[in-house]
């Protein structure tokens, strides 16, 4: 009697085990599919605009690179000028 439940019980988890992978596969197959409907639901003007946004913003992110990389090898020149001067010191 003992062993029937036991096996009973180790099925009922199982069967619990599987329906709660279903669940999560619907609850991301529902996720998904509202994701793309809410990306295709927005006019395309809206979506121009973001574009717009991005690309002002990796501009932005350029021009700092590019001032952050002046500024680094403005500190470097100053560095091998020390050092050259200090060298010649000694």
């Amino acid at each position: 009697m003992e062993e029937t439940a036991k096996k009973l019980e180790i099925q009922f988890e199982k069967a619990e085990s599987e329906l709660n992978i279903l669940s999560l596969k619907v609850d991301q197959g529902y996720s998904c599919l509202a994701g793309v409907q809410k990306i295709q639901s927005k006019p395309p003007c809206e979506l121009v605009s973001q574009v717009r946004a991005l690309r002002k913003e990796k501009d932005q992110m350029r021009t700092e690179l590019h001032s952050r990389t002046r500024r680094r090898k403005g500190r470097a020149e100053v560095v091998t000028r020390c050092y050259i001067v200090f060298r010649g010191a000694f």
